[in-house]
């Protein structure tokens, strides 16, 4: 099992444990990365380019993959707590052995049905197309608030 993992900018990450079964680290040119979590906390990757991944019915070329560099620990989600589902209404019992993350997503239109647990890819009309590398952050505009208008005078006693 794979997460999808929407809010995961990165590809996608695997268990080294994987990677070495399928002899990845040996196979495919390696380069250092690193990522930061939400805490912070700085984890040192082995950073690999697949030649294809496939998801689904569809077929992806040239997949950065990222690993636990040597020695390296990463809680990728384990193994679940036994039992059908726990409070945030995700399948228990479980072995999650990596993440599929947004810089491969965003290559599929990815639509999920809910309330049938089911999960449909499509080939996207066009391929995304990347920032400019020097390009601004988008920003959505800030409206623009008018003065408060002055409080009208109070009529004088008698008038």
């Amino acid at each position: 099992w794979m997460l999808l993992d929407t809010g995961a900018s990165g590809p996608i990450m695997v268990r080294r444990l994987i990677a070495e079964d399928a002899d990845w680290i040996e196979r495919f040119q390696r380069a250092d990365a690193s990522i930061v979590d939400i805490n912070a906390n700085v984890t040192n990757m082995d950073l690999l380019v697949l030649p294809s991944v496939v998801i689904g019915p569809f077929e992806l070329g040239d997949v950065p993959v990222m690993i636990p560099a040597e020695g390296e620990g990463i809680n990728i989600s384990g193994v679940r707590e036994s039992g059908p589902r726990n409070d945030s209404n995700i399948r228990t019992g479980v072995r999650v052995s990596g993440i599929v993350g947004y810089e491969v997503l965003r290559h599929l239109v990815v639509t999920i049905d809910y309330e049938r647990e089911k999960m449909h890819l499509a080939a996207p009309a066009e391929e995304p197309k990347a920032a400019a590398p020097d390009a601004a952050p988008v920003q959505a505009p800030t409206p623009e608030l008018a003065p408060a208008p002055e409080p009208s005078p109070e009529p004088a006693p008698g008038q």
